[in-house]
């Protein structure tokens, strides 16, 4: 009787009754319970709640989802414009200590390695550990008196705010002032977001500070010309590019 009731009211468009059943069971059952133990009466419109709760489980199942695009593209690390630098720089975090460090390179318009950081932090999250990244290669920037750069980071989320400045964040936002003071500075400034593969160099200058943590370090190494051996092989695999598989 029930099942012919709710096949009735489902109709050739709605959802089969194996997909209405699991939901008649469930209203029932709740509908019982608070008519014996908080006496509520029955509700005369149930089979309609039942109905619309499976219609709804259902489009969302049977919704067609979008389709990931895989993609496989050469990524390296791009010159920028002639008389222009660029600054590459990435945070490093670990979930299991809470201890951050940041690290970054500052290259002129050939390519050429000028001056590359690793600085340990100390406890704080991902997020800050990308901004005190930016903040101290943008000092470095503004020591060399750059008039033109560009700024590359594979956090979406840093390039973002900076990009709107209506964003707020009251834990960081000495930090986010400070890199904003830096970059009105520097007469011509762009900052792009890149994919993590194109920051190979920063990335490991900012894992490099791991070994100042073990070593009870709470400071900063600068690398003026020469490159530590960490970053060779991204170096040149990024100079040359890397064919990688994308989901776009």
């Amino acid at each position: 009787m029930l099942n012919s009731k709710f096949k009735h009211n489902l109709g050739a468009t709605h959802p089969p009754w194996n997909v209405v059943f699991p939901f008649a069971v469930w209203n029932v059952w709740k509908s019982r319970n608070n008519a014996v133990f908080n006496g509520k009466c029955r509700n005369p419109k149930l089979d309609l709640v039942i109905v619309n709760q499976a219609v709804e489980f259902f489009h969302c199942l049977s919704s067609p989802r979008q389709l990931t695009q895989k993609v496989v593209r050469r990524i390296r690390w791009e010159k920028p414009l002639q008389g222009w630098w660029k600054l590459n720089t990435d945070g490093s975090y670990c979930g299991s200590t809470g201890l951050a460090g940041c690290g970054g390179v500052i290259r002129d318009d050939a390519g050429r390695w000028v001056i590359g950081f690793s600085r340990s932090i100390g406890m704080t999250n991902s997020f800050a550990a990308e901004l005190w990244g930016l903040r101290k290669g943008l000092l470095l920037c503004s020591n060399l008196n750059i008039n033109a750069l560009e700024v590359e980071l594979d956090a979406k989320s840093i390039v973002d705010a900076l990009d709107n400045p209506s964003y707020v964040n009251n834990v960081i936002s000495p930090l986010l002032d400070d890199c904003k003071l830096l970059i009105s500075r520097i007469p011509q400034f762009c900052i792009k977001h890149c994919f993590r593969q194109a920051n190979r160099c920063a990335d490991s200058l900012a894992r490099l500070s791991a070994r100042l943590f073990q070593r009870f370090q709470l400071k900063t190494r600068v690398f003026k010309k020469a490159r530590p051996k960490i970053v060779f092989g991204k170096y040149k695999t990024q100079l040359f590019g890397k064919s990688c598989v994308l989901y776009l």
